[in-house]
């Protein structure tokens, strides 16, 4: 086991947290690549590249990676156990053999120095305690030239999201739902100084919206949403009739977004990307 020091992290995506999402693994692949090819396009991965994929989950950008640098190696890198495993069990059922994962924190692991030719996170960079050391710490296992690109978390007040999780919070107290603000790696007025502070240059951050069917119904996306971890939380702590309250206003705010194609919903992000000189 990798070193740690954020341990409320590790113990959050080491218990049911990481069981979910491994379990889950299809549907939340499914909703997250849709930012795939932004991150790709700013990797620009070529065939003999190492690529280190921070906060990896279930692998799939990791194996995505090592796909394009064939003739290289690809590294997926997380803090979670069981999305580890499930992501090890996926690279062997594809074949993809030039990648392997490896468990810790990537705010302190002792990466090998001038080790990697890109580094890529996918909703990765948005989890450390000090997003500062965290850079700094990444930058060192960076090659001259290196890029980095990544996806974290966009502005949540330019989609329909607020619409639906306001209309729960009329039901249930979700204290777990923060401010994009609070946390350093989604706020674009401190992202670019904390990339500039550990060293990356031609930094840029444009904001995306995408669009990906989340189920089939508003009934099925409800009973995903509040089986995640802290929903489900949350839910345990009031009432089975406040809880059948909550469940319905989930429903009832996710209805006008059922399509043809399912439950229609739009998620921002920033893509993020930098060179180190």
């Amino acid at each position: 086991m990798g070193t740690k020091v954020n341990a409320a992290m590790a113990d959050h995506w080491n218990g049911d947290e990481g069981v979910f999402w491994a379990e889950e693994h299809e549907r939340w692949d499914h909703l997250n690549s849709a930012f795939n090819d932004h991150m790709f396009t700013k990797a620009a991965i070529t065939p003999g590249d190492r690529v280190l994929d921070i906060g990896c989950g279930n692998g799939q950008t990791s194996r995505l990676a090592a796909r394009r640098a064939f003739k290289g190696h690809a590294v997926g890198f997380d803090i979670s156990a069981p999305m580890l495993e499930r992501a090890r069990a996926l690279a062997a059922a594809e074949g993809v053999s030039n990648v392997e994962f490896a468990e810790g924190d990537a705010q302190v692991h002792p990466f090998a120095e001038r080790d990697f030719d890109v580094v890529i996170s996918r909703f990765g960079l948005t989890f450390f305690d000090d997003p500062h050391a965290a850079m700094v710490n990444i930058a060192r296992t960076m090659r001259p030239g290196g890029r980095l690109s990544a996806i974290v978390h966009g502005d949540v007040t330019q989609t329909d999201w607020p619409l639906v999780f306001g209309a729960i919070q009329e039901q249930l107290a979700l204290p777990w739902v923060k401010e994009p603000k609070e946390n350093p790696m989604a706020d674009p007025e401190r992202m670019g100084g904390i990339m500039a502070d550990a060293g990356f240059t031609d930094v840029a951050f444009p904001h995306v919206i995408e669009s990906r069917s989340w189920g089939k119904d508003a009934e099925d996306v409800a009973g995903f949403l509040l089986n995640w971890t802290p929903m489900r939380i949350s839910l345990s702590q009031v009432s089975e009739e406040a809880a059948g309250r909550a469940r319905q206003a989930c429903i009832d705010a996710l209805r006008p977004f059922e399509t043809a194609d399912g439950v229609v919903m739009r998620t921002p992000a920033w893509v993020l990307s930098g060179t180190l000189p």
